[in-house]
């Protein structure tokens, strides 16, 4: 049987086999595709809208537009209106929702209405916080097509965009009515996304899934290939690991915060460099190995766990030294940091791969322990 075949055989079983994350009324499954169009046009017309509204940028409407459109409309429900934003996070901004809002209600939009984020983080991110203003809210399907946001940005109902340095300042909990993420979308990603992508990974790792972790080592040459197969099995534990900690604490109380693991620090290198200079993922990168340096010198953090997740990062091709980034300039973004409550910041840190907890730290501790961290004290 040619590997092509086997990778198709692989999705077909997942795809029959849904992740359900159950809250409440707002419950719903995630679906790892074979077929991502089909998939998520399926979605759509399962909810019975009055209308459906895309959301979407550039480069997935250049390679996956047509597919989607040509889906929604052979199930009756063809897009009132496509909203294509300019990719980037640098764009994630009030008026990219803005543009999107005006189009849905230009095409007539009502509270029956389906809203389609069919993209990346930025997209869904977008995609989900128009669905929550619009009218007060309407559902919404997110459809990623990058590692990244089939892994974090598209489960667990966080929409929002940046305001200025703050990123995602501006934002909602709304839960999406279904997700559906296919791996054969990441054949066209581009390497230094779909690295980013694979931080989050390792970082669910280090939350709670140490065999992820140690299948990441194992295979990290199948993984950087992209075998369709792997991915689809990575992609699915990574988000029943996020799936399980948006069940215990859906808006952030409690649990929740250990998803932020390396996010701090990276939120503020993000911001430092006017979300152009580092991807996500790098910045996620270089926070977990800031955090895991805090942690061995706090005596917390177990050092040849935290050597074995920089050497995993460091083969999957993403940043690693601290040293060389401007985490001192950095340093003044963290007091926009989402998890800051007045002087205090809840910080994550490690104890082994898979055991991780939050910490509430001065912020003025937490930035002399980074600068340590920086200057390659752990």
């Amino acid at each position: 049987v040619a590997p092509e075949e086997v990778a198709a055989r692989v999705l077909r079983a997942y795809a029959d086999r849904p992740l359900f994350v159950p809250l409440g009324d707002k419950s719903y499954a995630v679906r790892v595709a074979f077929d991502a169009a089909a998939s998520a046009a399926d979605a759509v017309a399962a909810l019975a809208p009055s209308s459906v509204f895309v959301v979407t940028d550039e480069n997935v409407s250049r390679l996956w537009g047509a597919p989607l459109l040509d889906a929604l409309a052979a199930q009756g429900k063809p897009a009132a209106a496509v909203t294509v934003l300019r990719p980037g996070e640098e764009h994630k901004r009030l008026s990219a929702v803005e543009a999107a809002l005006t189009a849905m209600l230009d095409a007539g939009a009502d509270r029956d209405a389906v809203v389609l984020a069919h993209g990346g983080g930025v997209v869904t991110d977008i995609g989900g916080f128009a669905a929550s203003t619009l009218l007060r809210g309407v559902r919404w399907v997110a459809a990623p097509t990058t590692l990244l946001s089939m892994v974090d940005a598209s489960v667990g109902g966080k929409t929002g965009v940046d305001l200025g340095p703050a990123k995602n300042a501006v934002g909602t909990f709304h839960q999406p009515s279904a997700v559906v993420a296919s791996p054969a979308a990441l054949a066209t990603e581009t390497d230094r996304a779909f690295r980013s992508g694979l931080a989050e990974v390792v970082k669910t790792a280090c939350i709670g899934e140490p065999e992820l972790h140690t299948l990441l080592e194992r295979e990290a040459d199948r993984v950087l290939a992209r075998d369709p197969g792997l991915l689809a099995e990575i992609i699915r534990r990574s988000i029943a690991v996020k799936a399980a900690i948006v069940v215990r604490d859906e808006r952030e109380s409690g649990d929740r915060a250990l998803l932020n693991f390396g996010h701090t620090l990276g939120h503020a290198l993000e911001a430092e460099g006017g979300f152009v200079r580092l991807a996500h993922g790098e910045a996620v990168a270089l926070g977990m190995v800031a955090m895991l340096r805090v942690g061995c010198s706090l005596g917390v953090t177990d050092r040849a766990a935290a050597d074995r997740v920089i050497r995993l990062l460091a083969r999957l091709g993403l940043p690693t030294r601290i040293e060389d980034e401007p985490v001192s300039a950095a340093l003044r973004f963290l007091s926009l940091d989402k998890k800051r409550r007045g002087s205090t910041v809840r910080t994550v840190l490690m104890r082994d791969i898979g055991s991780t907890f939050v910490e509430p730290m001065q912020l003025d501790r937490l930035a002399s322990l980074l600068e340590r961290a920086a200057a390659g004290a752990a």
